[in-house]
């Protein structure tokens, strides 16, 4: 068990662990307080199961001694070689350019190799994927194969190099492209780190336009996938082609539709278009989008969809009469937020201070834009909220006036 637990990466080899093993079932039997198990999941087991074993751990106990001195030099030869190509491997994300054939070595060894994934892994964590070693892409492409992570942390490489774009393109491009007959078509333990190759490629904005067109060139992946599978996954990227957002707000899927109207670099003419979109969350990701024209957000403040109107309410760059035309919104929670924006224009929100919801006058009296007028008529507000919340706005912005003109 110990070797298998070695050869799996998950510890070094441990000596007399056998005998170690047999003493302490010996010794629990015998003396079971010496042992602090009260706080462990599996105590009740403990109590009955290694009783039981402990005949068998006295039978085998001189025979584990011999074992164990005979398997000694080599416990200790390989746990040595494992704490090495673990030392190494720890540091070797951090040197300016890796040591190749020592890394070749080192990674031979199981528990090196399990080290060595596992500083990868908590960069990706934390998001530390700016800084590496001047070769770690020639390092890790020929090791991308079963290990996924290796496959993360290269296509989501923020400078991802052409190169290695083009080499993680042809590994995930592989699986697609084999004949229906192959044996590895439907190998998911193959085809799993290629598809997520092309995934991590299809988002990265490093990568090269080539190279986002060839893999919106690729077939889909099953019987019952969309034939622009592939093709609606560049979307998503911030640097898409112009011609694929077009092709993505004239699609007749909804869901790309979607992806272009929320995209960054979608053209006016684009959210124009897909403000009237018969789809309401099409719509919806235009009224999200901070780069939408007034145009448009105007025609999707009257929008019949509750949800299309809520967007419009909280973006940004929503202009002055859409606002207005949300302020008599019916929706309670639409009015909520039009009286809560600082940028709502005061004679809105004096309007607002009259409505029949607390909610929506309460939003008005914490919002600094109201004005002094609209504040003193909320201070006589029956709601003792809204009242005391205005008396404490006009106080501040006397105490303010004061404080400056001294």
């Amino acid at each position: 068990m110990m070797y298998s637990e070695y050869r799996a990466g998950r510890m070094t080899p441990e000596p007399w662990v056998s005998t170690r093993t047999d003493y302490h079932i010996i010794r629990f039997t015998i003396t079971p307080s010496s042992y602090d198990i009260r706080d462990s999941l599996f105590a009740p087991v403990i109590r009955i199961c290694v009783p039981v074993m402990a005949p068998f751990a006295l039978i085998d106990l001189p025979f584990a001694v011999v074992v164990d001195t005979l398997f000694l030099p080599l416990d200790r030869r390989l746990r040595t070689r494992a704490e090495r190509s673990a030392e190494f491997m720890a540091s070797a994300l951090e040197q300016e350019k890796i040591d190749e054939a020592e890394f070749v070595r080192h990674w031979r060894d199981p528990y090196g190799r399990s080290t060595f994934l596992r500083c990868l892994q908590r960069r990706l964590d934390t998001g530390s994927l700016d800084k590496f070693p001047a070769n770690i892409d020639r390092i890790l492409l020929p090791l991308m194969d079963g290990e996924d992570v290796i496959v993360l942390v290269l296509g989501r490489r923020p400078d991802l190099s052409a190169e290695t774009a083009e080499a993680l393109f042809e590994f995930g491009a592989g699986w697609f492209l084999l004949p229906d007959g192959h044996a590895r078509k439907h190998d998911y333990s193959y085809r799993r780190p290629r598809e997520r190759a092309l995934d991590e490629l299809a988002a990265n904005p490093a990568t090269p336009e080539s190279v986002l067109r060839r893999i919106a060139e690729l077939p889909p992946k099953g019987l019952y996938e969309r034939t622009d599978r592939w093709k609606g996954a560049t979307l998503r990227n911030p640097r898409v082609p112009l011609d694929f957002l077009e092709w993505g707000a004239a699609s007749d899927y909804y869901v790309w539709r979607s992806i272009a109207a929320a995209h960054t670099s979608a053209t006016p003419e684009i959210l124009v278009a897909l403000a009237n979109d018969t789809e309401w969350r099409v719509r919806e990701a235009v009224a999200r989008n901070t780069g939408t024209p007034a145009q448009a957000f105007l025609r999707l403040a009257g929008d019949p969809q509750p949800k299309v109107r809520e967007a419009v309410a909280r973006n940004a760059g929503t202009p002055t009469e859409a606002l207005k035309t949300l302020a008599g919104d019916e929706s309670l929670d639409i009015r909520i937020v039009i009286a809560g924006r600082p940028d709502t224009p005061p004679d809105v929100l004096a309007r607002l201070a009259e409505d029949t919801a607390w909610n929506v006058r309460i939003a008005v009296a914490h919002n600094p834009a109201a004005d002094d007028e609209t504040l003193e008529r909320l201070a006589g507000d029956d709601f003792r909220g809204v009242s005391g919340r205005a008396r404490q706005q006009l106080q501040q912005r006397r105490a303010n006036r004061r404080e400056s003109n001294r």
